[in-house]
């Protein structure tokens, strides 16, 4: 496999990564609405948490929400307290911030326990590792899953450096405590169960059990249960009951693991969510680690370790019911990583170029794509020009990367002119972000229906068919009404006055009586929604 050694530009680059990330997603972050799923629930019980001055102890409309641990919750009511209002770019540089550290740190460990003759590598994984599926989205979403991921690879780190018996022992006790708790602090069960089972599974391997407890010493053991034991009291007080401790405790851990109430998946369901999560770099990143667990090209205590990280999470999580697609963000930086360490073991072969090859072509294809989706669509938005500026990088680097790889066999520049494509076309269609806003989130139809309440003197906001419309109080200033989507709507319309009511189009054009009750009503189009006046 050709290999050009890293340049002094290349070591520039590398240097200046994290700034390089940091603009590339600026636009996006800046420009984007919260999406309805998550993010606007997340505003939402931020905004009530400071209204009822609640700490450890959050609602969602007045209904207890134990489902998350408070540190992400806490940072939301931050942006809120600083600014006075909600700032998604504030918000989200807590999940694009852990991520550059999660990189640095990798890197780190990759450069000191696994010497690569071709020091471009060291570039190259780190930039494959921001632009992977999975961490490219959680780089600019506002989800604790970047973040839990940051303490639990420091976490493993720490443990690993006492493995070796790399700095204080003591001080690197109290420390793989304090970063399992803020793991746990921040997503919950995940953050301690990766901490535990990952290092007894690689000493099991070491052969090495009994030593167990060398590492999960009383040091850490006592820093992880006395910081825990002081959140569960703050939780107990603030409560003054159990009720909230119960569901936090055991709901939100045995009640998703056993029997999951939502998010239950089959056993099988991550061995096809990994391909999307790893894309565009899964069949190298899949193949290289699987072929070098068969092919014995596992030789040091790192790689090792990675590839028991691996594996122990992926088999942990889908013995678990509750399942998502992006819990499986803290084994990405180790696929990727440990591929860079593996990748100077294989020689050039048709199955590496073709790994890199189908994610390239498929890029090439970008600008076509987009042409044709526009031409036999309606969709406003794809009108944009830098959407089509974008894509046109995409394109081009794709035919870049397939001239690399067949022409100069040069795999990492391949690899390279994909990563750093994906950075500048987020750049560029990040600028078009704001046109598609309406598809994305609530601000907009909001925005417009508080506009048309106070120009009218229209006295109350309703809903219907609009999902998780009671989050919208965080742009609407107040409670929404919801009507009840099981019954005939039109019926329910008729007894409404002076209201402002908010419902997807598509459900209009699926109901003829309402679309024909609406005809004469003076209504108002947001994205895919209707504003309509009572």
């Amino acid at each position: 496999m050709m290999a050009a050694h890293s340049t002094p530009l290349m070591r520039t680059i590398e240097k200046y990564l994290p700034l390089i990330a940091i603009v590339a997603f600026l636009p996006i972050m800046i420009l984007r609405d919260a999406s309805v799923s998550n993010e606007l629930r997340y505003l939402s019980i931020a905004d009530e948490a400071l209204r009822n001055g609640d700490i450890f102890t959050f609602t969602n409309n007045g209904e207890p929400y134990a489902d998350k641990p408070p540190l992400y919750l806490w940072i939301v009511m931050l942006g809120k307290l600083i600014f006075g209002q909600h700032h998604m770019w504030f918000i989200t540089l807590f999940s694009l911030i852990p991520a550059l550290v999660t990189m640095r740190v990798m890197r780190d460990w990759l450069v000191k326990a696994c010497p690569l003759p071709d020091k471009g590598w060291i570039l190259t994984s780190q930039l494959m590792l921001l632009t992977c599926g999975l961490f490219l989205g959680l780089n600019v979403f506002a989800r604790m899953d970047t973040l839990m991921t940051m303490f639990i690879v420091l976490a493993l780190h720490t443990f690993f450096k006492m493995f070796r018996g790399e700095g204080n022992f003591r001080r690197q006790s109290f420390l793989f405590g304090l970063y399992t708790f803020l793991a746990i602090f921040t997503k919950g069960p995940v953050g301690i169960l990766m901490p535990l089972l990952c290092p007894l599974v690689f000493l099991a391997y070491k052969r090495e059990t009994r030593s167990f407890f060398h590492y999960w010493n009383w040091r850490m053991f006592l820093t992880v249960a006395v910081l825990c034991g002081a959140w569960f009291l703050c939780v107990y007080m603030e409560d003054r009951g159990t009720d909230y401790l119960e569901n936090l405790l055991f709901h939100q851990t045995a009640g998703r693991a056993v029997d999951a109430f939502h998010h239950k998946k089959p056993f099988y369901f991550y061995l096809i969510q990994i391909w999307p999560n790893l894309a565009p770099y899964s069949l190298l990143l899949v193949g290289i680690v699987v072929s070098g667990m068969i092919k014995h090209r596992l030789t040091s205590d790192t790689e090792h370790f990675w590839n028991t990280i691996i594996w122990t999470t992926f088999i942990m999580l889908s013995v678990v019911s509750g399942k998502l697609g992006v819990y499986l963000a803290p084994i990405v930086p180790f696929f990727v990583f440990l591929t860079a360490a593996l990748i100077r073991k294989f020689q050039w072969n048709g199955w590496i170029a073709a790994s890199a090859a189908v994610p390239a072509g498929i890029m090439a294809l970008a600008l076509p794509a987009l042409l044709g989706i526009a031409l036999f669509t309606d969709l406003s938005y794809l009108g944009q020009p830098f959407f089509y500026i974008a894509a046109g990088i995409f394109s081009i680097a794709g035919i870049l990367a397939l001239v690399s790889l067949f022409k100069q066999r040069n795999l990492r520049k391949a690899l390279n002119t994909i990563g750093f494509s994906i950075l500048i076309g987020a750049f560029a269609g990040g600028f078009s972000v704001p046109a598609i806003n309406p598809w994305i989130g609530y601000r907009d139809l909001c925005e417009k229906a508080v506009r048309i309440k106070e120009e009218k003197g229209l006295e109350h906001f309703y809903s219907i068919y609009l999902r998780r419309s009671e989050n919208t109080d965080v742009f609407l200033g107040e409670d929404i009404r919801q009507l009840d989507n099981s019954q005939d709507a039109v019926k329910q319309l008729e007894k409404l006055q002076n209201t402002v009511l908010m419902l997807p189009e598509r459900h209009i054009r699926k109901r003829p009586g309402l679309k024909q009750y609406l005809q004469e009503k003076e209504t108002h189009a947001v994205g895919p929604y209707i504003i309509v006046v009572l």
